[in-house]
């Protein structure tokens, strides 16, 4: 019960957010600390802090990075998963990588990504990643401007399952954000987990495609 009211009061407390969103130098600091203090008071007592309450709230601080912090936030995701046997999707739907802003899909969420971080996560690829616990690993130090490739290819995993494109526009838009090209670069990670898992991602994009260009196909042919 301590515990829960520390939490309740971090994550209600009116500077909470202003801290945890702000991406000034001073701001960043606050930020480390205050996700790091989240993340010991979450693994503390899980059975009970474990709650959706508290971890909608952190979808607005997430990143998606694979900065430390943002590695914390998605552990405890992860967490909840695992204590409450609840999937987190619906929750990570609402993720968008611009500020101040919610996505109404997982595929609204993955075109709100930005391609040139995409890409820039495919050359310097945090081979130190690892599926499971990070902190069960050694962290290396990354820049914030990275994705997370676990993250990225759990969002596009969900996308491919309840909305994949439905229009050679929004497949054109899909692969513009360039995550295509992160899970193949994926198939090369030290992690067998991260490679198996791309390698799923790929398998069901290339299913979807079959599937949305024999439905094209026959679209074309109804109409000549």
């Amino acid at each position: 019960m301590v515990v829960n009211r520390h939490l309740q009061g971090m994550i209600q407390h009116p500077h909470f957010f202003k801290y945890c969103t702000a991406i000034a130098e001073e701001s960043s600091v606050k930020r480390k600390a205050l996700i790091e203090l989240l993340h010991t008071l979450f693994n503390l007592y899980p059975n009970n802090t474990c709650q959706m309450t508290h971890i909608e709230p952190l979808i607005r601080i997430y990143r998606g990075t694979a900065s430390p912090s943002d590695i914390r936030v998605l552990s405890i995701f992860q967490l909840f998963e695992g204590q409450r046997k609840l999937s987190v999707a619906p929750l990570l739907a609402r993720w968008s990588a611009t500020p101040a802003t919610s996505s109404t899909s997982a595929l609204e969420a993955l075109l709100s990504l930005d391609p040139a971080v995409v890409l820039k996560t495919c050359l310097s690829f945090p081979q130190w990643r690892h599926v499971e616990s990070q902190f069960e690993f050694k962290i290396q130090a990354t820049s914030n401007t990275v994705y997370d490739p676990v993250f990225l290819m759990l969002l596009f995993g969900q996308m491919i399952t309840e909305q994949p494109p439905d229009s050679p526009f929004a497949w054109v838009e899909t692969f513009r954000t360039n995550v295509v090209s992160l899970l193949i670069r994926a198939l090369s990670a030290k992690d067998g987990q991260i490679r198996e898992l791309a390698l799923c991602q790929l398998v069901a994009l290339w299913r979807q495609m079959e599937v949305n260009s024999d439905f094209y196909s026959q679209g074309n042919s109804r109409l000549i």
